[in-house]
C-alpha cells in the first residue's frame, strides 16, 4: 500500500514526544464528544442534521489537528483551528444537552 504522506522512520525524540501528545489529544476529547453525540441522538436533543454538522465540525477539526502535529514543524493556523473546530462541536453539543436537562 501506499502511502500519500510518509513520515521519516528515524525520528527524534521531540518528535515522538509530539506524536505522543498528540496521541494523547485525541484520546481526551473523542470519548466525550462520542458520549455527547450518543446521549444527543437518544434524547432526540437535535434532528439529524444538526448531528451531522457537529460531527462533521469535530472531525474537521480532529483532522486539522492531527495534520498538524503529523506533518508540520509549526502551523499555528492547522493547530488553532483544528482545537477551535474541535470545541465547537463539543460545546455545541453540550448547550444543546444542557437546554434539554433544563427544558
Amino acid at each position: 500500500m501506499k502511502l500519500i504522506f510518509q513520515k521519516e522512520t528515524n525520528g527524534t525524540d521531540a518528535q515522538l514526544e509530539r506524536n505522543v501528545r498528540a496521541h494523547g489529544n485525541f484520546i481526551e476529547y473523542v470519548p466525550l464528544f462520542l458520549i455527547l453525540l450518543m446521549l444527543s441522538e437518544y434524547n432526540a436533543i437535535l434532528s439529524e442534521v444538526e448531528l451531522i454538522i457537529a460531527s462533521f465540525v469535530f472531525c474537521l477539526g480532529r483532522f486539522n489537528h492531527a495534520i498538524c502535529f503529523a506533518f508540520f514543524e509549526h502551523n499555528p493556523f492547522l493547530r488553532i483551528t483544528g482545537m477551535l473546530l474541535t470545541y465547537a462541536g463539543l460545546i455545541y453539543l453540550s448547550i444543546s444537552s444542557l437546554f434539554y436537562l433544563f427544558r
